[in-house]
């Protein structure tokens, strides 16, 4: 009986031991473009939110419209989410990442109200 738990402890610890890291992804972006990116991105999806409330009423218009965003951007769909997920491998750098490209949006909140 004690061989088989030995037997389960041995092939839980290989298991969790096998996660290979995110490889980087041939189109790395540097942290100032991503972040450029996110808040395009962001504001696009914050703008059909308000008009439409409701993620099924609006998903499919959403994601037609930031293929144009990535097009600004000179990238694509699958760069944009190959760079997340590299990021998401530096938790820290994702959230300065995050954090940097909220101080952005709150920035051009705030100069569109003084103006």
């Amino acid at each position: 009986m004690k061989i088989y738990l030995y037997i389960a402890l041995f092939l839980l610890i290989i298991g969790c031991d096998s996660e290979k890291p995110i490889e980087k992804p041939a189109v790395l972006l540097d942290k100032a473009k991503l972040i450029s990116v996110i808040v395009d991105v962001q504001i696009l999806e914050s703008h059909y939110q308000a008009m439409f409330q409701r993620k099924e009423v609006y998903a499919n218009a959403l994601d037609s419209a930031t293929y144009f965003v990535f097009e600004n951007h000179q990238i694509n769909k699958s760069i944009f989410e190959d760079n997340l997920k590299y990021y998401s491998e530096y938790p820290d750098t994702l959230f300065t990442i995050y954090e940097s490209a909220l101080d952005t949006i709150n920035n051009r909140i705030n100069s569109n109200l003084k103006q």
